[in-house]
């Protein structure tokens, strides 16, 4: 599906959905409970919720016992998250968890749920990497600006112009890669663009143009920044993967995905940085040096919306999330990198990002 945007989104789907083909029952082979649990090693799961809801939660899978806990962050606070949660960033044991529409960064104890700090003032905040031990970076969807911020006291110490809105993060060799995804709040300027920034000074220092609606970045294991554009929301565009040299900021290859209507996205990569996977309705894998896009999907979608797909860095599992109809608890699939199913298990309202956690890898 092409970017739409959030608050239509469940808006629409809010108001045409009136019955349901799935019960809220409780999904697959791992127990499920609701209390509050010591983390263990797995995987976070953020669950946006509905648009102007306050249903956004985060749950989390261990790996070790093999049982899921939702509403992680409630159950600790007794309070909602907030409206529309994005997307979760670990930083040494807190989890730095990026509330969209309610313009806020909750910081989360790792250890049992609790919030530490809470970031206020951010218009639309989207995604959060952090650059070294006491700085991080947040993207924005309705500011022309990103906002950088103090890991360790929590505060917002300045801002970087960009001149556009931005999404996605990639750092690498003292730089940082942004996505210019959305041209909702900036229709005069085309959303085609990978600004540059340098991560010591915090200045633009450059910019890379690419197919319209770039929407995830990885670097691969030769050094090569890889970016997968949808081609904009009106079909602009032809969608594309693109191999850019991040030092030069050249282009080295394009793939052009056949059909215009496609809507690739959440592109990602494994531990040794040799293969790619992308959603694209299905979820395909790619070798980093293939000569074409792959034709023939890893892992089928039958009737599942793929909302979410990512890939465990350290162990290569892949986890991805169906929707359903966006208003009962999604459904979360864990496959092997060969792409058999592992398991299922229910989580949130619409999950829609995964954030993976190693104790024993601090």
């Amino acid at each position: 599906m092409k970017f739409i945007l959030n608050s239509l989104t469940y808006v629409l789907i809010s108001t045409l959905v009136f019955t349901t083909a799935c019960s809220d029952d409780d999904f697959g082979e791992v127990s499920v409970e609701n209390s509050l649990i010591d983390i263990e090693e797995g995987v976070f799961i953020v669950n946006e919720g509905n648009f102007g809801q306050n249903s956004s939660s985060i749950s989390f899978f261990s790996y070790d016992s093999l049982s899921v806990t939702n509403n992680v962050f409630f159950n600790a606070n007794n309070r909602p998250l907030g409206d529309v949660t994005q997307s979760m960033t670990i930083i040494d044991t807190l989890g730095f968890v990026v509330v969209n529409n309610s313009g806020k960064i909750e910081v989360m104890d790792l250890d049992n749920g609790n919030s530490v700090s809470t970031i206020s003032g951010l218009p639309s905040p989207r995604a959060i990497i952090q650059i070294n031990r006491a700085k991080a970076y947040v993207s924005d969807f309705r500011s022309d600006s990103i906002a950088i911020i103090d890991v360790n006291n929590f505060s917002i110490t300045g801002y970087i112009n960009l001149g556009r809105t931005s999404e996605c993060f990639m750092k690498f060799a003292g730089v940082v890669f942004v996505c210019n995804w959305s041209e909702f709040y900036q229709p005069d300027k085309k959303n085609d663009q990978v600004v540059v920034i340098d991560a010591v000074t915090n200045q633009v220092i450059d910019s890379i143009r690419v197919v319209k609606e770039p929407n995830s970045m990885v670097i691969d294991n030769n050094g090569k920044l890889w970016v997968l554009s949808s081609g904009g929301f009106q079909n602009d565009e032809t969608p594309a993967l693109q191999c850019i040299d991040p030092i030069e900021r050249k282009i080295d290859k394009k793939f052009l995905f056949p059909d215009v209507n496609s809507s690739p996205e959440d592109l990602v990569i494994n531990k040794s940085g040799d293969t790619l996977l992308f959603v694209n309705n299905d979820i395909y894998k790619m070798p980093v040096s293939a000569a074409a896009l792959p034709s023939t999907p890893l892992v089928q979608a039958n009737e599942r919306n793929f909302k979410a797909m990512d890939v465990d860095p350290e162990t290569s599992r892949i986890f991805t999330a169906d929707a359903l109809d966006y208003q009962q608890k999604g459904i979360v699939y864990e496959y092997t990198f060969q792409g058999d199913e592992v398991r299922s298990f229910r989580a949130g309202i619409i999950p829609g990002d995964f954030a993976f956690y190693h104790r024993h890898k601090e």
